[in-house]
């Protein structure tokens, strides 16, 4: 387990503090999310919620079947819909608000608003990013408007992008505190960028604040 400098120890607590408040939800909630990826964006909301100290009972990551490697939209719809079926045939007790994560990527427009056709009429939430979800990530270190423009095209690629992020701030797979700490600011620059009108912009935007948001408000 990696010790975090003292410093870095009372930036957190005293980080923490500003989302010290009771809980907006009064009836018990679950949070259902089925990821696009299979690995950072799980790791991410579930390091989250660990470091918020956030009932782990209301987050679950909605789980795929074995070798169920797929990625499209409407396949993490499918995988919501039978985990959403698998809880309802246990008659939990609990207000439901099932998610999906996914990325422009890609894909195609015409495939992005089929899949929130079948999520509005499902009652889905989608937490989109272009071109991915790291995008969400280095918002946590980089105003993304604040770059030279060169450099902001070429992280129009999804797969620039990641590498620069990993290069340059952070790899998802070491501690994330330091990224959390930075909420705050992700939170406002993802707000800055935002096209509330669009559904999938084709230019850096990043709507997975809005999930974030709504995570935040679990916090007792």
């Amino acid at each position: 387990m990696v010790q975090l400098p003292f410093s870095e120890i009372v930036d957190e607590l005293d980080f923490k503090t500003q989302f010290q408040r009771k809980s907006k939800f009064r009836e018990p909630v679950l949070f259902l999310i089925a990821c696009e990826g299979i690995k950072d964006e799980p790791t991410y909301i579930n390091e989250f919620v660990k470091f918020y100290h956030i009932d782990q009972a209301s987050v679950k990551i909605a789980e795929r079947k074995p070798g169920d490697r797929s990625s499209d939209p409407l396949s993490i719809i499918e995988i919501l819909s039978d985990n959403l079926k698998d809880i309802k045939s246990i008659n939990i007790k609990r207000s439901i608000h099932p998610w999906i994560l996914i990325d422009r990527d890609d894909r195609l427009k015409e495939t992005l608003e089929s899949a929130k056709r079948c999520c509005d009429e499902l009652g889905y939430n989608i937490a989109f990013s272009c071109p991915c979800i790291e995008l969400w990530f280095l918002l946590h270190y980089k105003d993304i408007n604040k770059l030279d423009s060169n450099l902001r095209t070429k992280l129009l690629n999804s797969q620039a992008l990641k590498k620069y992020l990993i290069k340059n701030h952070l790899d998802l797979q070491t501690n994330l505190s330091s990224m959390f700490l930075n909420t705050n600011d992700a939170i406002q620059r993802a707000k800055e960028i935002d096209y509330i009108t669009v559904d999938f912009p084709a230019t850096h935007c990043t709507k997975v604040y809005r999930l974030i948001e709504k995570l935040l408000e679990l916090i007792d």
